[in-house]
């Protein structure tokens, strides 16, 4: 039985531990992100908060060792302190014993988002609103989980109801902004960050602003705003990653020379920050012809993401070879007659690096066409993941196997049909350039047997170096490894062979470099292959002002050119190791 003058101290020592709280993520707010990982390196009254928040919230505990608050509120100090283990730990411990109590199932979740576990949060998000349906940081948590899983409709549903209740609330300003960037709907966005920073100071809200700026072309502005993001904060990683991505860029280079030091420092290669700054000296390096250096940096950068995925090969083989074994010409052709024979979606795919983004660029400058991008519709409504981790994509896939017929091919194909719809329903077709629908194609043709498919094809070692000296948001595995690179691509190559030969699949092949030697013809043929005119606004893609969110989104505005073509030869001795495991000859 807890006394009353104990719970006088119960309430006295938790507002001390939230009053330290605030002054750390006070403090946390105006100091370099890129330290935060590292106890040394923080400012004495950043340790102190810390200090005293956790000695507060630890007193508690001695005389009520359950205390909701305090275990809440120790998750929620290492979560600010990105000790997700810890954080955890706490945020269970309190769920156990306080199973009524809303809150803690939508910081738990915030751990599974931030770990990037997406099913566990969603179902923390669920439970925490299912007990209270109008909590706000639920709300906006589910609409950032929506947004980081490219899931368009939801997105705006939870951002537009957050930003209904409270639209002077900063997330939801933020979320809703990103939601409707993420939707299209781009100058919308745009507008409403550009109102939200006329009266605060909020940089988050910068950032996304840069990035719309950058998705949308404007490149000018979007560069002038990370320069004035690093203005604040020499140290922002993400600002300085971002520059690196402009084929033409003015930057001090006293900024380069800090993040230089940065990247000295003793196990950096452990900051959480360390693979995009690798990344982008490894570019400004190569950019002032400093390649002996400019490849140790992207070594550095490979190795970081590298050990941080642990990659499990084995997985995807077995992956591949149920793919293999479950699909034929027989099965596609039993169940493709109770496809949609809607001809709207054009499905862009191949190896990721290997031209999708230019050719949807190309098409999407057709006056009937839509460029939709990386669009994550067929892996949401077939629940089939891009990568088989933890064995996860072959027991989904199972499941699809078991459940196809006619009412499921039904209604997995309207169910696309109906998400295109969403995002566009006004021109006749829409592209979708997802690349990793290479492994989908067999599911294609089921739903869609009237679909055209374009392959894009690379030289390999060009759309391998592509791959290795890329430094992508979302999770590819094997993409930081020369063999793993090496053995993926000889893996696609093997199942686009399948879908062809085996499977008697029609698509177009769209080979890079013939785009590039002889652009006016390849896009005939491609256009012809889609039932589309002759368009002449094809040829001026790089006019085309739609917004672009693929890492390649500076190149497509630039006209068809050779530069990113044998742009691996410089590093040659230093990628022996991909060319062996491509049996590269044709050099």
């Amino acid at each position: 039985m807890i006394t009353e003058q104990k719970k006088s101290k119960i309430i006295k020592l938790l507002k001390q531990g939230i009053q330290y709280h605030h002054k750390l993520v006070e403090i946390l707010s105006t100091n370099p992100r890129v330290f935060v990982d590292q106890p040394e390196d923080r400012p004495k009254e950043l340790n102190h908060s810390i200090n005293a928040a956790e000695e507060c919230y630890n007193e508690v505990l001695k005389i009520d060792k359950n205390n909701y608050d305090s275990l809440r509120h120790l998750g929620i100090l290492y979560l600010d302190q990105g000790e997700f283990q810890k954080a955890k730990k706490f945020f269970q411990k309190a769920s156990a014993h306080h199973k009524n109590r809303h809150e803690v199932y939508n910081n738990l979740g915030s751990v599974f988002l931030r770990e990037g576990a997406y099913d566990d949060a969603l179902k923390c998000f669920q439970t925490c609103l299912k007990m209270s349906p109008n909590y706000l940081p639920a709300i906006n948590n589910l609409a950032k989980l929506c947004i980081e899983n490219s899931n368009i409709e939801d997105s705006i549903k939870y951002a537009e109801l957050a930003y209904s209740a409270q639209p002077e609330n900063k997330i939801s300003l933020r979320q809703y902004a990103n939601a409707k960037i993420l939707k299209g709907d781009i100058f919308e966005g745009i507008s409403l960050l550009k109102d939200h920073l006329t009266n605060n100071n909020d940089i988050e809200a910068l950032h996304l602003l840069a990035q719309a700026f950058k998705i949308q072309g404007n490149f000018k502005e979007s560069e002038r705003l990370y320069n004035e993001i690093l203005s604040f904060d020499q140290n922002d990683a993400t600002a300085f990653f971002a520059l690196s991505t402009f084929s033409k860029i003015e930057i001090d280079k006293n900024i380069i020379d800090n993040f230089v030091k940065i990247a000295e420092s003793e196990n950096f290669e452990n900051d959480p920050q360390a693979s995009k700054i690798f990344a982008a000296l490894y570019s400004f390096m190569e950019r002032d012809k400093n390649f002996d250096q400019s490849i140790q940096y992207l070594h550095k950068m490979n190795a970081t993401v590298n050990n941080l995925y642990n990659p499990n090969w084995d997985n995807e083989i077995k992956f591949i070879a149920k793919l293999k074994k479950e699909f034929s010409e027989d099965l596609i052709k039993k169940y493709s007659k109770f496809g949609n024979k809607s001809s709207r979606p054009i499905f862009i795919l191949g190896m990721p690096r290997s031209g999708t983004t230019l050719i949807e660029q190309i098409l999407s400058s057709h006056q009937h066409v839509y460029g939709a991008g990386e669009l994550t519709f067929l892996p949401n409504v077939l629940d089939l993941p891009s990568y088989n981790e933890n064995n996860v994509a072959i027991k989904k896939l199972r499941n699809i196997i078991n459940s196809l017929s006619e009412k499921s091919v039904g209604s997995w194909s309207n169910k696309y049909l109906s998400k295109l719809s969403f995002i566009n329903n006004s021109e006749d077709r829409v592209t979708d350039k997802l690349p990793h629908n290479f492994i989908r194609i067999g599911l294609i043709k089921i739903l869609f047997p009237n679909a055209n498919i374009i392959y894009c094809k690379r030289d390999s070692m060009d759309n391998c170096f592509s791959l290795y000296r890329q430094f992508f948001n979302s999770p590819h595995f094997f993409f930081y490894d020369q063999k793993l690179i090496g053995q993926y691509y000889n893996m696609h190559e093997d199942l686009m062979k399948f879908w062809i030969h085996n499977c008697n699949i029609n698509m177009y092949q769209l080979n890079h470099e013939e785009l590039v030697d002889d652009p006016k013809k390849i896009v005939s043929d491609i256009l012809n292959y889609c039932e589309l005119d002759w368009d002449d606004n094809c040829m001026e893609f790089h006019k085309n002002k739609r917004s672009v969110r693929t890492a390649s989104n500076v190149q497509v505005r630039e006209p068809i050119n050779r530069k990113s073509i044998q742009s691996w030869k410089k590093y040659e001795k230093e990628l022996a190791l991909l060319k062996k495991t491509l049996n590269y000859t044709n050099a």
